[in-house]
């Protein structure tokens, strides 16, 4: 095998391997946090850690605002004297 052709299948070998590595949708920046929407209306987070060049699975979804269900309202008195009525709904 002559030098050329020994050169050119070098280079298109190191070419299709770091192409592979770069087109890869797992690779990312070392320590870097990736979050996304889940739980009930989106209302809560789930994420990710960046370790070895490489994402982990997802965390549990945390849950923002506690349980409830959607559309759930909760009523107590409030005021004066306890006189008046505030409410909340779960969003």
């Amino acid at each position: 095998m002559s030098f050329r052709v020994l050169l050119a299948l070098i280079l298109s070998l190191s070419l299709a391997a770091s192409l592979t590595a770069c087109g890869s949708s797992d690779s990312c920046v070392e320590n870097a946090i990736e979050q996304r929407a889940c739980g009930v209306n989106n209302a809560g987070l789930e994420k990710r850690a960046c370790i070895l060049g490489e994402w982990t699975e997802w965390f549990a979804c945390e849950e923002q605002g506690g349980d409830c269900t959607s559309g759930q309202t909760e009523q107590q008195a409030c005021g004066i004297n306890g006189n008046g009525t505030e409410s909340r709904t779960c969003v």
